[in-house]
């Protein structure tokens, strides 16, 4: 499907937001992602949506510009008007509507991306679900999104791992959830899987618990 750039906004050091209007509506699930190819190009990449799920002719993408990212500096080179085309959605990573039970988001770096579009789209639909965010980046500079998630009537946990005594989430850190909600758990590898065996040593339903796993892009 085609897609045109209709805005592009910076949104951290190394970070973009891309708004896209698209040829025609596209249903998807908040978590979901899609493949972005630029034309011409012979490699495609996947990307999340950090837009709300449902019907929609417009999505937001946000991508971290990586130095040595074979595709990712040849986004940074678009510009508004520029056409991309996408394939999708997919993806199993997902929050259903219809799911009653409390939120816990749980993510590192750019993966924010994918846990926005939940926030957004419980938010945005009046969802009753309680939503609580856990987020982890390097440095301060790396947050994305973190005025808008201030102002969000949700429980906000920031964790920087190379600031000042920094450190990694622990398990200290979630005796305090409230153990029947859904985990959603998504982050590179190795941090998707030291924070699955906190859920589980503090008793957390494996059923309870979603995961997805990224890699460099």
């Amino acid at each position: 499907m085609k897609a045109k750039i209709t805005k592009i906004k910076k949104e951290a050091c190394d970070t973009k937001r891309f708004e896209l209007s698209l040829e025609k509506e596209l249903e998807f699930k908040p978590g979901q992602f899609i493949k972005l190819k630029i034309p011409g190009f012979e490699i495609s990449r996947a990307y999340s949506m950090s837009s709300a799920g449902g019907i929609k002719k417009e999505i937001e993408l946000t991508i971290r510009i990586h130095s040595d990212g074979i595709l990712t500096q040849k986004i940074d080179k678009l510009r508004e008007g520029d056409e991309i085309e996408i394939e999708g959605p997919y993806g199993k990573f997902f929050f259903d509507d219809e799911e009653g039970k409390d939120v816990v988001l749980i993510t590192a770096g750019i993966c924010i991306a994918t846990i926005r579009s939940i926030i957004k789209h419980i938010k945005e639909n009046k969802l009753k679900n309680k939503i609580t965010l856990f987020y982890s980046a390097k440095k301060e500079e790396d947050l994305v999104y973190k005025k808008e998630f201030e102002k969000e009537d949700m429980q906000l946990h920031i964790n920087l791992t190379r600031e000042k005594d920094g450190r990694r989430l622990n398990k200290e850190d979630f005796k305090n959830v409230k153990k029947d909600s859904l985990f959603f758990i998504v982050g590179p590898n190795e941090f998707v899987k030291d924070i699955t065996e906190i859920l589980k040593d503090l008793k957390i339903k494996e059923n309870n618990i979603k995961e997805e796993r990224y890699g460099i892009e």
